[in-house]
């Protein structure tokens, strides 16, 4: 083993029968192989290693703090292998594009990522034990970050700048009541799915997302508002299923590029908003119990309309509008029990499958 520094001036050759409890292990110059370490905790420090474009330290995996300082050099990082890792900390990494194998580790609590300007990609989903990221505000090359499953997370990282985020997934941070940031122009999929404490969407988070595509939000069981949507011309999916403390859909009104919007068990959703919605061929809106009536003007303009499903609608009363929809195929309205008079369904010629019952 060929270690350039060590902190405590302590050097092996073979794995020590009585290792330290915690080895600070700094390393300025050289790095050959520190395997016979892999079973010591750790708080390893690279800086200033300017020659070093990749690191993959697979056998360190006892370290429980890594920081990288300074490698201006370095493009890749790997670190799957660090499963007790629980501080990870990145300055001045001029050329780091990605960081790969932060996913599932469930011991990391903090981050932090400073002047990684040239950062790319960021997953660290299944994080379980994940609690605060700073710095990625410096990140302005951030096109995909994921943070799938980190439980404990109760704030996003500002992303405020992070002008070429084209993707962010945040689903199934249970704790997450924040989002934060502000100018990602160029967002086009953004997934909030299963964050049951998220209450709200701020105006100015969404604002400027005039690039989104895909938005899905089900399982937010308490989110009651979403605003900025309004801008967001060039959406195409929209998903809202289980959000059950909604009342009011956003206002949908000229988005005309919407291709899909699910809103399956918004149990208190009342009112359906919007129009023009052109190229609308998906409408789910099953399980909606205090729906009482689609107003005329929010399926008038859907004429590529396919699949209409309001199964289990049990308040539904009048569903207008679908006399327009001519490539109506299927029509599910099992369950709507309040439903006296089917819908017009006059010029819907290539309708196929027609569901009443209950």
């Amino acid at each position: 083993m060929s270690i350039g520094y060590l902190s405590e001036s302590w050097t092996a050759t073979a794995p020590s029968p009585h290792p330290p409890r915690k080895l600070d292990l700094e390393v300025r110059h050289l790095l050959e192989d520190v395997r016979e370490l892999s079973s010591i905790p750790l708080k390893l420090c690279l800086e200033e290693w300017d020659k070093l474009t990749s690191l993959l330290l697979e056998g360190l995996t006892h370290s429980e703090e890594l920081s990288i300082k300074k490698c201006s050099s370095i493009k890749t990082l790997g670190l799957s292998r660090f499963i007790h890792l629980k501080r990870l900390r990145i300055e001045h990494c001029d050329s780091l594009v990605e960081i790969k194998g932060c996913d599932n580790l469930e011991s990391l609590e903090v981050i932090f990522l400073y002047f990684c300007k040239c950062l790319k990609k960021f997953k660290a989903s299944g994080c379980g034990n994940l609690i605060e990221i700073q710095g990625l505000d410096g990140a302005k090359s951030l096109e995909e970050l994921d943070f799938t499953g980190c439980k404990s997370m109760e704030t996003l990282p500002d992303l405020t700048g992070c002008e070429k985020l084209r993707s962010l997934r945040v689903q199934d941070c249970k704790k997450l009541a924040h989002l934060r940031g502000l100018e990602m122009l160029n967002l086009t999929y953004l997934d909030i799915s299963g964050c049951d404490s998220l209450e709200a969407i701020p105006n100015l988070f969404l604002y400027e997302c005039k690039c989104l595509k895909k938005f899905k939000a089900s399982g937010c069981g308490n989110l009651v508002e979403i605003q900025g949507l309004d801008g967001a011309k060039f959406l195409e999916e929209l998903d809202f299923t289980g959000c059950k403390s909604m009342e009011t859909l956003p206002d949908l009104t000229g988005f005309e590029k919407l291709r899909s919007l699910m809103v399956r068990d918004c149990k208190k959703l009342t009112q359906l908003r919007g129009f023009e919605m052109l190229n609308l061929t998906y409408l789910d809106i099953s399980g909606c119990d205090s729906l009482e009536a689609i107003p005329k003007l929010f399926l008038y303009e859907c004429k590529r309309l396919k699949t209409f499903k309001a199964s289990g609608c049990g308040n539904l009363v009048e569903i207008q509008g679908l006399d327009g929809a001519k490539f109506l195929e299927m029509l599910d309205l099992t369950g709507c029990k309040s439903m006296e008079t089917l819908p017009d369904l006059t010029g819907c010629e290539k309708l196929r499958s027609l569901i009443v019952q209950d």
